[in-house]
């Protein structure tokens, strides 16, 4: 009887812990996304959020209230499904990428591979370049070593480490914090 109440708790432990890690996974459904003076009312710029790289959040998904939210201001939300080029960048004014990933499940080894080509890197470096903007979130490991080719054409080195933020003390701010890049 012992050894089957272990087991049971040991199993409810491991369910609980479950259930709280997907708890903290999903979009607030009860987000209220509207803008009451909504800041495009006339021109609509377009926002195309990232989903060709194995994104880890999608405007039908963990970001459907972000999407909303800015559809309600004004904005134009696309996803977009396609990999960067010149083509596939015209007519967008804001290039969303969330924790895009080098593979299809974050637990696997090669998620931490990077999410995008050079050719890709390459013509979000120009479209930036030519006056498009660029909203790109790399989370935790291995969002971090996934997006890193793109953050260095943009020359931000940070995205495959913790870093330790110096220049804090630089500002008179004694305390130091270990921050996960």
């Amino acid at each position: 009887m012992r050894l089957l109440t272990g087991k049971l708790f040991a199993a409810a432990c491991v369910a609980g812990l479950a259930i709280a890690a997907l708890a903290q996974q999903v979009a607030d459904p009860d987000f209220d996304t509207k803008v009451a003076k909504p800041a495009y009312t006339k021109r609509h710029p377009k926002v195309f959020l990232d989903e060709a790289h194995n994104n880890f959040h999608t405007a039908s998904g963990r970001y459907k209230p972000f999407a909303d939210l800015i559809g309600s201001d004004g904005y134009q939300v696309t996803p977009n499904k396609q990999k960067f080029s010149k083509e596939t960048l015209k007519g967008c004014d804001v290039l969303v990428i969330s924790n895009a990933l080098g593979a299809a499940v974050m637990g696997s080894p090669e998620a931490s591979n990077p999410a995008f080509t050079e050719d890709e890197c390459d013509a979000v470096r120009e479209w930036v370049r030519a006056g498009g903007n660029l909203l790109l979130i790399a989370d935790h490991a291995p969002m971090g070593a996934a997006n890193e080719r793109l953050g260095l054409r943009f020359g931000d080195h940070r995205f495959h480490r913790s870093i330790l933020e110096r220049p804090r003390r630089e500002r008179g701010i004694h305390e130091t914090r270990r921050h996960r890049v």
